[in-house]
């Protein structure tokens, strides 16, 4: 008796030591899984490859990566599931989204129409609202110059109305998170400080307005908008609201309002140090120069603005002008493959646009004229290379503008080693595949021609 009793005992305890561990087990599971975001759906006018981009400040820290690239079936269907910690903005062909952990959505988006896009699941509601979010490059409110008026008092009462009725849009949105509300109430008033900044830009260019009367048209904006922007800028000093681009793209003016230096106005700085250290590391060509930076780095305070420019440090150290070329595969108007390395045996000219980029396409001509100079040379090649665009949108480019040549469009994740950032630009590579020049000179510039020249001496 005193035996079964024992081991009776024994298999209780057993049970019980298993039923604990099971719920470890699942208690473990189940957190693991709320720090994954789920997204299945359809996508319209995309690429056979895209990503959906990191929005936050840690993003204008680093270079590109394909850390969420989708790669669409023939139909353009989709799933992926990524690790996320806290809530955060993300960018998927022309839609901002907002994604917070443990979040499963299905989605339909357009990359032509991203106000059609749907959202359907935990983040439809925010989804859904952030449809019509204007953009910081195209002047917020002035969506480049469409919402342009007359008078430069017309606009600004236009990009106020604007606003209001944004902020109308948010308060009777109902299901939103009170984070998400305060974010989006910040990301309004930033958009009417970046509106006002573009103003005087796009209304000279959309007026042509000559040269002798421009510096009125900015008095008359600065004059205008004055009262406002100290009013908004003073209720955006809040270092959480790096997570908004048009934050971001205007925190020197924000912070420009305010005297005092508290914790929040700390971090803010801390952050814009980090970006201009960013830029200077993506700027510099002189690998030395380079190294000179690299002791900055620990001076950053926060350690994610730090641990983000450590890492663009060391891939922008990995891969320099004198080393080999990285090969990649590239698409002509007809989809074929082509591959950079079939032109290994020439310079190659690369001039990288892509169709949203005005200064792109205000290269355009000289690269032609430079093209037609050197059309019978067989020592240098001229690729007019496509990138962070939208395939579809390309080739209705090139037969708008008849374009000839070498054609070429190439995925944002081919490109990677290249870090393209910013754009207009252009690689140079010598005939051996190698580096010449990482960011060359723009077709443009009066001592392009001199280069290829100094170049093309002594080839055979």
């Amino acid at each position: 008796m005193f035996f079964n009793q024992t081991k009776n005992n024994f298999v209780i305890m057993r049970l019980k030591a298993t039923i604990i561990l099971f719920v470890f087990i699942f208690s473990k599971v189940n957190a693991q899984n709320n720090q994954q975001v789920y997204i299945t759906g359809h996508l319209i006018n995309f690429n056979t490859r895209t990503t959906i981009v990191d929005f936050s400040e840690l993003a204008d820290l680093r270079l590109p990566d394909n850390e969420r690239e989708l790669v669409p079936d023939k139909n353009g269907y989709f799933s992926i599931r990524f690790a996320l910690k806290q809530p955060n903005y993300f960018l998927l062909g022309r839609n901002v989204m907002y994604l917070s952990p443990g979040d499963k959505l299905s989605v339909t988006i357009d990359y032509k129409e991203p106000l059609k896009s749907e959202f359907h699941g935990s983040a439809r509601v925010a989804n859904n609202y952030l449809r019509s979010t204007p953009l910081p490059k195209a002047g917020s409110y002035l969506d480049g110059g469409f919402n342009l008026k007359k008078t430069i008092k017309e606009n600004i009462d236009n990009i106020l109305l604007l606003a209001q009725e944004r902020r109308d849009t948010l308060s009777s949105t109902k299901l939103l998170s009170k984070d998400f509300i305060v974010f989006e109430k910040a990301r309004i008033d930033a958009d009417i400080i970046n509106s006002f900044k573009f103003l005087p830009g796009i209304f000279i260019y959309k007026n042509k307005i000559p040269q002798e009367n421009q510096l009125k048209i900015f008095g008359e904006v600065d004059s205008l908008t004055g009262q406002y922007l100290n009013k908004y800028c003073r209720s955006l000093i809040n270092a959480s609201f790096l997570k908004i681009e048009s934050f971001r793209k205007n925190s020197y003016r924000i912070l420009d309002s305010v005297k005092d230096n508290n914790s929040d106005v700390s971090k803010i700085k801390d952050w814009q140090y980090a970006h201009e250290l960013f830029r200077q590391i993506n700027s510099i060509e002189d690998k030395q120069k380079l190294l000179k930076l690299k002791g900055k780095i620990d001076t950053i305070k926060d350690s994610n603005y730090r641990n983000a420019i450590k890492e663009t440090f060391n891939l922008k150290s990995q891969f320099w002008n004198g080393d080999a070329a990285k090969d990649f595969i590239a698409y002509d108007i007809n989809s074929n493959e082509v591959k950079l390395s079939s032109l290994k045996g020439k310079i190659i000219f690369i001039d990288l646009w892509a169709t949203w980029c005005g200064p792109c396409l205000e290269e355009m001509p000289f690269f032609e004229n430079i093209k037609k100079k050197y059309a019978d040379n067989p020592n240098i090649s001229f690729v007019a290379l496509c990138v962070n665009d939208n395939r579809i949108e390309w080739k209705e480019n090139l037969k708008k503008r008849n374009s000839q040549g070498l054609q070429l469009f190439a995925e944002q994740s081919q490109m990677l080693p290249y870090k393209i950032l910013s754009l207009p630009r252009t690689i140079i590579i010598d005939k051996d595949f190698k580096i010449i020049k990482m960011s060359g000179p723009l077709p443009s510039y009066p001592a392009t021609e001199k280069y290829i020249e100094s170049l093309l001496t002594g080839i055979k």
